[in-house]
């Protein structure tokens, strides 16, 4: 190749060279990183367990920290963080029969909310029940660690040391036992926890419940 031709190719390479797109630069992050000697947030806690007492609904974090609403407490905010913790919305429907009086069911599966009831103790905003071992990834028991599918020897022997009753109803094949019992002093009457077992096994919890008129 002539010197001519040598010449011509490297004007044409170095042409094409210098045409070339210069190196694209990488976009800045979006996140910040964290300023020396700061450290980044901790995750928020997540919720494992709901607990039921005869006066209010614990939610237990995986942190063990606890968020207690006594059933005093207005519903919403309850509905709310229940909402967050099993992580779906609930059914909501209106109980109004001849039988019963008019109340407000909020309904995840195995959890049951019912809000604007008569038959809710003195100053008592809702009241729970569990008809499953779980709703969503939480665990569902009361503050003694009884839950559906537990037997009733069992669920005895774990709220032992409280003041309990078994309360048997002839010509019925179930046994309900009564826990955590409170006065309800306007109207004298006994309230707590209610447990109810069919064939001598768990199937229902709630809290809170009426009792007969205590006995002086």
């Amino acid at each position: 190749m002539s010197k001519k031709l040598v010449m011509v190719a490297a004007l044409v390479a170095w042409g094409l060279a210098g045409c070339s797109a210069p190196p694209t630069a990488q976009a800045p992050s979006l996140t910040p990183a964290p300023a020396p000697g700061e450290t980044e947030a901790p995750e928020p806690p997540v919720a494992t367990a709901l607990e039921l007492s005869g006066t209010a609904l614990q939610i237990l974090n995986d942190d063990g920290t606890v968020v207690d609403f006594p059933f005093t407490s207005s519903p919403e905010p309850v509905i709310a963080a229940l909402t967050a913790a099993i992580g779906s919305d609930p059914a909501i429907s209106k109980y109004d029969t001849c039988c019963l009086p008019s109340h407000t069911l909020t309904e995840w599966e195995g959890l049951t909310m019912i809000t604007e009831y008569g038959f809710h103790p003195t100053g008592q905003q809702f009241s729970l029940t569990f008809t499953a071992p779980t709703t969503g990834p939480l665990s569902l028991r009361t503050v003694d660690g009884v839950t559906i599918g537990d037997t009733v020897e069992d669920s005895l022997a774990a709220i032992d040391g409280e003041e309990h009753r078994e309360l048997n109803f002839e010509g019925y094949d179930f046994e309900t036992i009564a826990f955590d019992i409170q006065k309800e002093a306007q109207r004298n009457d006994d309230w707590g926890g209610y447990i109810n077992s069919e064939d001598d096994v768990i199937t229902r919890i709630e809290s809170p419940v009426l009792y007969g008129v205590t006995e002086d």
